[in-house]
């Protein structure tokens, strides 16, 4: 249970799905940091398979689910996904299998060294599934064309916002909004997020006092303090590591900034959003720019560079930064329509079985 944006999909699902006609039980392969377990609720069973990787874990979901039998299984991790398909023939029969896919698949193999052998398996295994839950036409576009999977099993449903919850989470520290042009990153400090490019971009932009807040942790946080420190932003480059409660800083910021090389649908562009905050972002992904070309007061790079980057951050600087994104702008994703939106493909499958 890492503090990963699929992790908190699950979670924020799981506060707001139907009791009446559903009972759940949450499946980890490891408690990780166990950021958010205080966030399973009491009536879902929580249980650990002790394993550090999904590999590792095969024969473990194996006997749990005979042993278990549920109607359904649902998942929204990519690479169990890919595993749950792969093991379908073992499970029981009359046992649905709906996945919710959370990136661009044919961006993500190329993450792989062997990355023929898993569009090879991606092809082979994934129509395995029941139904393929996507978070935007360009997610499902992708996959239908890199996979060969089928149109007629796959559905469109976005991310949910907690927006109630977030706004409760914000106000718990709340301070006064600075002078200064403050910006907000979030994410794992891995390549594809993107930081490297934002740290160039801030040298190029040139910007007034400002102030940027990086909160995650990752393989790369050595490397980018190092990099803020010789491009000499170590007065304006604050590293704030995990933080369990985001949104107080997402609130304080003038801007969220996404620099991301790819992405899926980022659930830190809408919890931002929720709040008010505008969104400074790369193209990472046709779903998120037809997104945010839908929400006045966020820019969109015209590509993903360091150049582009920091001419859309002198863009955001020359206008009035302390403008909000205006209320009600993604209330068509709270949780609990999204939640609805779900039941409705569980009931769907389980009817057709």
């Amino acid at each position: 249970m890492n503090a990963g944006g699929a992790e908190r999909v699950a979670l924020t699902l799981l506060q707001h799905l139907d009791r009446r006609d559903f009972s759940y039980t949450l499946v980890v392969l490891d408690d990780g940091n166990g950021a958010f377990i205080d966030r399973v609720p009491d009536d879902v069973r929580l249980i650990t398979l002790g394993k550090k990787r999904v590999r590792a874990a095969l024969f473990a979901l194996i006997r749990l689910v005979w042993k278990e039998r549920p109607a359904l299984i649902f998942s929204n991790l990519s690479h169990l996904n890919l595993m749950l398909a792969m093991l379908r023939f073992m499970f029981p029969r009359d046992c649905a299998l709906v996945v919710r896919e959370s990136s661009t698949i044919s961006k993500n193999i190329l993450l792989f060294r062997a990355s023929r052998v898993w569009l090879y398996l991606y092809k082979l295994f994934y129509g395995n599934v029941d139904v393929m839950i996507c978070e935007s036409v360009d997610m499902k576009d992708d996959l239908t064309r890199t996979c060969s999977f089928p149109v007629s099993k796959c559905t469109i449903i976005p991310n949910p916002v907690d927006i109630l919850w977030i706004n409760e989470q914000a106000s718990l520290n709340i301070s006064e909004r600075q002078q200064k042009l403050t910006l907000v990153a979030c994410g794992q400090l891995y390549y594809t997020k993107g930081f490297d490019l934002l740290l160039d971009a801030l040298a190029l932009a040139k910007l007034v006092d400002f102030e940027l807040w990086i909160i995650g942790e990752g393989a790369l946080r050595t490397a980018l303090v190092q990099k803020a420190i010789a491009l000499g932003l170590k007065e304006n480059v604050k590293f704030l590591g995990f933080q369990k409660n985001p949104y107080p800083f997402f609130n304080q910021a003038d801007a969220l900034v996404l620099s991301s090389r790819h992405e899926g649908m980022p659930n830190v562009v809408f919890e931002a959003v929720s709040l008010g905050t505008p969104i400074i972002a790369t193209p990472a992904s046709g779903g998120l720019v037809s997104f945010l070309n839908t929400i006045d007061g966020c820019i969109v790079c015209s590509d993903i560079t360091a150049q582009s980057l920091a001419n859309a951050l002198r863009e955001f600087a020359a206008t009035d930064t302390k403008i909000r994104i205006s209320d009600g702008a993604i209330n068509y994703l709270a949780a609990p329509i999204i939640s609805r939106q779900h039941e409705a493909e569980f009931r769907k499958v389980l009817a057709c079985d």
